[in-house]
């Protein structure tokens, strides 16, 4: 290519590398979820935040972990930090805290992303224990107790959708099919990712979770639709968008 399109091409490169970013002093000290200063352990060399999981995990995370696996396998360690300091993952990782930003579990894709793509030296044990405890359980923090990785994941595992009502909500909107779709995206990836660590039982328990989002899916329109706790489907063909997208969709809609 041309002059310009190097300079395009590494200019891009570069700033896509902006974050994450280290999070640790230089001796290896950094103040954890839990509010302690914490050291590095070794074979570990920053630790990173600053992680907008919902935005990255699809493309970004796979090209860092293809290009620099050291680096992804120490943001993945990090995150694995994050969740024993405070007992689940954070959504949205900003400083040494949780933002809870945005629908789904994305930093359960954005981990399993680091390890396919070639980040794999990081406690991957622990980071799967975790991503099993919070989709069962909901992952409370025990540092910040409003906070949930899976908030309504007691109704979700029961209805094996995610139901449209008052008592279902996501972070500013309720968004049962968001999250359905999200969550079967979310457990997919840990099916594969237990797989790959040689637990069967666990690999297919989310497999099969995995295709739950076929619970919302509507025969009658053709087309994935909000439901409600009681089995009915919403009528949702002519709904405008409310706020950032139609009820039930966080930026999004039935027709996408």
């Amino acid at each position: 290519g041309s002059a310009d399109d190097t300079k395009m091409f590494y200019t891009s490169l570069y700033r896509v590398l902006l974050h994450p970013n280290t999070f640790n002093d230089a001796d290896g000290r950094y103040l954890g979820f839990d509010g302690k200063v914490h050291q590095l352990e070794p074979g570990q060399a920053a630790q990173y935040t600053n992680v907008s999981d919902w935005d990255t995990y699809r493309s970004l995370m796979p090209l860092q972990a293809m290009l620099f696996p050291d680096e992804a396998s120490d943001l993945a360690q990090s995150l694995v930090n994050d969740a024993e300091q405070s007992g689940s993952f954070p959504r949205w990782k900003i400083a040494n805290g949780t933002t809870g930003q945005m629908t789904g579990d994305s930093v359960v894709p954005l981990i399993v992303n680091a390890y396919v793509y070639g980040g794999q030296d990081f406690d991957t044990a622990s980071a799967l224990e975790y991503m099993v405890s919070s989709a069962m359980t909901g992952g409370q923090s025990s540092v910040t107790p409003s906070y949930l990785e899976r908030s309504g994941a007691d109704q979700y595992n029961r209805l094996q959708y995610g139901p449209q009502t008052s008592a279902f909500k996501g972070d500013h909107q309720i968004v049962g099919a968001s999250i359905t779709q999200e969550w079967s995206i979310d457990d997919f990836a840990i099916g594969r990712f237990a797989a790959a660590l040689g637990d069967r039982e666990t690999s297919r328990t989310f497999q099969t979770r995995s295709t739950w989002w076929r619970n919302i899916f509507n025969p009658a329109w053709n087309t994935v639709t909000p439901r409600n706790a009681d089995g009915t489907f919403m009528d949702v063909r002519d709904a405008l968008a409310q706020g950032f997208g139609q009820a039930g969709f966080d930026e999004g809609n039935s027709e996408q």
